[in-house]
């Protein structure tokens, strides 16, 4: 059995988009379950990550078009998925570091 602990743990799933409204409405949308308590976790993890990323200089791509990006200060979030199915459960984040 793991030893690991993740930071927070919330299911997600893909539903069909049953109001479509145009060709550009999502076909599925993405529903993202949070007990009270994962959701503390989360918005803790969430802002441990974002202090870590301005601090460390570590850098995501927003594209703006096909070709044209920014590069800021940010990280990504992955999760799982099994069918229509999965969860994010992202290791615990190193505490940030000072900046001065």
């Amino acid at each position: 059995m793991s030893d690991f602990q993740p930071a927070f743990l919330a299911k997600f799933r893909f539903v069909e988009n049953r109001n479509r409204k145009s060709d550009k409405s999502p076909e599925k949308n993405i529903v993202v379950d949070f007990t009270a308590e994962e959701a503390v976790k989360a918005a803790n993890y969430l802002m441990t990550m974002a202090e870590n990323a301005e601090s460390s200089g570590n850098k995501i791509r927003v594209y703006t078009g096909p070709d044209q990006f920014d590069e800021v200060a940010g990280f990504s979030l992955w999760g799982g998925l099994w069918g229509d199915r999965g969860s994010f459960s992202p290791a615990k984040p190193e505490a940030p570091k000072p900046i001065f």
